[in-house]
């Protein structure tokens, strides 16, 4: 973890800047609504994974479409395999949601949530094809039904909340 950028999406930080996370969090005031994408208006992931924060109740939503779009590690301009998504960080003081949802690429992928203040994350999207590692001493919360999806999941660290059965799928292994 590198640090974080404290900023409010189109103020702090012009909406018309690229936003390249490279082992970082970007710490938003505001939703995040950005297209991923190699240029202006747009968020790019680097090698060392990187995310969000929020300094007050945001909503993290890549693509800004009212049906969040698919994240697919291993993607162009998506995390690359092995690389981390964090969530909170230095600055962070509120929760956040994150709403896509995230494919693991037959994988084992890692979430992050890195405790700040606001040391609570939240995914609203299906967690698919792979098994996760929860890492970092925060609190992350899945609140969709994963039931088809079958992610075997590790708790590294941290605390990983799930509010009722199905949540992390039927026939996954829990590991902790």
């Amino acid at each position: 973890y590198a640090g974080s950028l404290k900023a409010t999406d189109g103020t702090g930080l012009p909406t018309a800047s690229h936003l390249v996370l490279d082992g970082g969090t970007f710490v938003s005031g505001a939703n995040v609504t950005r297209a991923l994408g190699s240029t202006g208006s747009t968020v790019q992931f680097g090698p060392r994974g990187g995310g969000f924060g929020a300094s007050a109740a945001v909503s993290i939503n890549i693509g800004g479409s009212i049906t969040p779009g698919t994240l697919t590690w291993g993607g162009t301009n998506f995390l690359p395999d092995g690389a981390p998504l964090i969530l909170g960080g230095s600055g962070a003081t509120a929760a956040l949601t994150f709403q896509n949802p995230l494919s693991l690429h037959s994988q084992t992928q890692t979430i992050a949530v890195v405790a700040g203040s606001g040391d609570s994350e939240t995914l609203t999207g299906t967690i698919s094809n792979g098994s996760l590692i929860k890492n970092g001493n925060g609190t992350l919360t899945v609140s969709v039904d994963n039931s088809a999806n079958n992610v075997d999941t590790t708790i590294a660290n941290g605390t990983l909340a799930v509010s009722a059965t199905g949540k992390l799928g039927s026939g996954s292994a829990l590991t902790f």
